[in-house]
């Protein structure tokens, strides 16, 4: 009997250790998986931006709005944007317009965490403000598709956010040139500087375009944000230039050189700005074009962008 027991306790121990072994091979994947969603973040912010334009009700949900407490205005305005963005790729997906690596998933998983995160005082977390709308809204999320939260490393986090308000920028920028207003040309400068800031306040961890995923995305930020440069003007005015690897290596030799040279406060010389007054030198064209799919009775989902099978 107390052989069985034994055995018993042997197996259980095994058991744990096994399982301990997987979790974190598990976890290694997992943060492997979202290093992956650089790759494809600009393709699913133009994906959120599309979304916007369908109604609440023909998602298949009636409301956003949840007896809960501490339940606000701002937490029906995520949980529409969050249903909206999952019925849309549900939409690509029965079409097979969708790509099924493109980490769409984590996508989802981190807008929610941006967005539940983003309110200090909110009562709920990620997984709470989840449960209420999935257990509110069953008829939506069986016709659609569930998601698994996760935790996000907070690095990551961070460059996803940082990334995500780039984004934000940007098509704020874009669709004022669809919805004009008597202070457009002031918003859209100030856009265009917060967008400037966001990028120049990283750029410098890149060394190449393809250091990273991270530094890849900045890249095809760039490329997106020059293609709209090329294109749009706030007003009259040009919108300013993001900065290159170029002028990253000048203002960094820059900083070196008035260090070397003992300089007392650091000052950097003044030919070291410059490269802010120039033109950005010619990049390769990026592809700008809105493509469709058809869905069922002549539905059509647009996007902006293409993903490069290619890419890294």
């Amino acid at each position: 009997m107390n052989t069985k027991v034994e055995n018993g306790d042997k197996q259980n121990k095994f058991i744990v250790l096994w399982l301990t072994i997987f979790s974190k091979k598990f976890n290694y994947n997992d943060n492997f998986l979202w290093t992956e969603i650089f790759k494809y973040f600009h393709l699913h912010t133009s994906d959120e931006e599309y979304s916007k334009q369908y109604p609440l009700g023909e998602t298949y949900s009636d409301t956003c709005s949840y007896k809960e407490q501490g339940w606000e205005q701002y937490h029906t305005n995520v949980c529409e944007k969050l249903k909206k963005l999952i019925h849309y790729f549900n939409l690509k997906k029965t079409s097979r317009a969708l790509n099924e690596d493109s980490k769409y998933i984590e996508y989802l998983n981190f807008l929610l965490h941006f967005h539940v995160k983003n309110d200090k005082n909110s009562k709920f977390d990620p997984s709470s403000f989840y449960e209420i709308i999935k257990k509110g809204s069953p008829r939506f999320f069986w016709y659609n598709f569930h998601i698994n939260i996760r935790n996000i490393e907070e690095n990551m986090f961070t460059q996803l956010k940082l990334l995500y308000n780039m984004y934000e920028q940007y098509y704020k920028i874009y669709n004022i040139y669809y919805v004009p207003s008597s202070d457009s040309n002031s918003n859209c400068i100030s856009y265009a500087n917060t967008c400037v800031s966001l990028y120049n306040s990283v750029i410098n961890t890149c060394k190449t375009p393809d250091d990273s995923n991270f530094c890849i995305a900045l890249d095809t930020f760039k490329k997106t944000y020059d293609e709209l440069k090329s294109q749009r003007k706030c007003g009259n005015v040009e919108l300013p230039s993001l900065s290159s690897y170029e002028d990253v290596t000048i203002v960094q030799k820059g900083l070196q050189a008035s260090k070397g040279l003992g300089t007392e406060n650091g000052d950097i010389p003044d030919y070291i700005s410059a490269p802010e007054q120039r033109q950005p030198s010619t990049q390769k064209e990026t592809p700008f074009a809105i493509f469709g799919t058809a869905l069922g009775l002549g539905l059509f989902i647009p996007s902006l962008y293409r993903v490069n099978k290619n890419s890294k």
